[in-house]
């Protein structure tokens, strides 16, 4: 689980386009940065990594131990919240309070799960990091069954009125966002005992995308091929990388020896796959959209037809891809082409971007986005936001994930 929705951010002391300018520079620069080296092994070896390529979490928490020490004093908090039941509606103050003190325990939740989240993509297999993972879950299921019912008292309280207290406290304005979502989604919203029960359950519906990252990174005992002299671990990292190779016959190796060992959990992954599907489609019922699509989607106020006409004029352009992929033919001299043979480079480069070059270059490209944008660019690389190389048990892909005012973290693997 990669993302995680809380009930409520604030706009706190700072515009909204002001953190999403900050998340762009962040990710920008730690792209641009990841690139300056050459990729590295997927079998890396005992040298200690480049401490700029490893991110620093001490900006969360200092130990593990003030982790769970922070952890416990939520335990403790949530509980509160189920108390303040029933006290929407008494006046505008009231409501004010009320959001200010869920939104609070929204960003420490969110903060203790950006730093076990964090620490558990980049080692799957250790046992403390599934554990943190596992008590953030737990920890979420009691914070989202504690402010359950908000939602559905909002909607009694009534936009009129919602509307009057906007007007009589200029503190709710941090919370208009808020209060627009839940009004717009009043036609799929529930009972509160029905929302506290779901949210209850909440963990263990979304389960089977820990069982699945748990089955890759770190069950999964990936093959070993032997490329250039040197033994590789073909997991995601290993066959991302070795699908590039100029040598065809070693590709087909590659994809052959990479997705044989894939096809043994066929049955597992097949399962928590139907699993998600399932769950998409029976709370879309519940909530009454016209499809799982639909609901998904909602959440973001974005058009189910949005959707559909990106899909279809995908399939309109179909073609041109085909014409691509016959020229790919053509230049790489095959006499026909498989799918092993879509990711080999079609013009070489040995250039190399050192990362201070790399950096400066980025610098120097968004200097007409001004002096705070270029003010944000420094404070990520400086802040150490980066977690770049492979390394065994490390999710594959790429993620930004963060706390609310503080400077993104970017996760790679170059």
């Amino acid at each position: 689980m990669r993302a995680f929705h809380f009930l409520d951010t604030p706009d706190m002391s700072f515009s909204k386009t002001h953190a999403l300018r900050t998340i762009c520079a962040a990710v920008l620069l730690a792209a641009t940065a990841a690139q300056a080296q050459p990729a590295a092994s997927s079998t890396p070896g005992n040298t200690a990594p480049d401490p700029r390529m490893v991110w620093d979490l001490s900006r969360l928490f200092p130990t593990d131990a003030s982790w769970d020490a922070e952890r416990n004093a939520l335990i403790a908090e949530i509980p509160k919240l189920r108390d303040l039941r029933g006290s929407l509606g008494r006046d505008a103050a009231s409501l004010r309070s009320v959001l200010d003190a869920v939104s609070a325990t929204s960003l420490r939740l969110n903060r203790l799960w950006v730093y076990a989240s964090t620490q558990s993509t980049t080692d799957n297999g250790n046992a403390r990091n599934q554990e943190r993972m596992g008590l953030m879950y737990g920890l979420w299921g009691q914070y989202s069954s504690a402010v359950a019912w908000v939602d559905p008292e909002i909607l009694t309280i009534g936009a009129d009125k919602i509307t009057g207290f906007q007007a009589a406290d200029a503190g709710l304005a941090q919370h208009a966002t808020k209060l627009r979502q839940v009004l717009r989604q009043a036609p799929h919203t529930l009972a509160p005992d029905v929302e506290t029960a779901l949210a209850s359950y909440a963990p263990v519906l979304g389960s089977f995308s820990n069982a699945r990252e748990l089955l890759v990174y770190a069950d999964i005992n990936w093959p070993t091929m032997t490329v250039e002299g040197k033994p590789v671990k073909l997991s995601d990292t290993g066959y991302e990388e070795f699908r590039r190779h100029p040598d065809r016959a070693l590709r087909k190796e590659v994809f052959d020896t990479f997705w044989k060992a894939y096809g043994q959990y066929e049955n597992t992954l097949g399962a928590l796959l139907a699993q998600r599907v399932n769950t998409g489609v029976i709370s879309a019922r519940m909530r009454k959209h016209p499809s799982a699509a639909a609901a998904s989607l909602s959440n973001v106020e974005v058009p189910e037809e949005v959707l559909r006409t990106l899909v279809a004029q995908t399939n309109a352009a179909l073609p041109v891809l085909h014409r691509y992929f016959k020229l790919r033919q053509r230049m790489l001299k095959l006499p026909d082409l498989h799918y092993y043979d879509i990711y080999p480079d079609l013009v070489k480069s040995d250039r190399r971007y050192p990362l201070e070059e790399s950096s400066a270059l980025t610098m120097a490209a968004m200097k007409p986005l001004g002096d705070e944008y270029q003010a944000q660019l420094q404070l990520a690389l400086s802040a150490r936001t980066m977690h770049v190389r492979p390394q065994p048990g490390k999710a594959s892909g790429a993620y930004a994930t963060g706390v609310y005012g503080l400077t993104p973290y970017i996760f790679l693997n170059h």
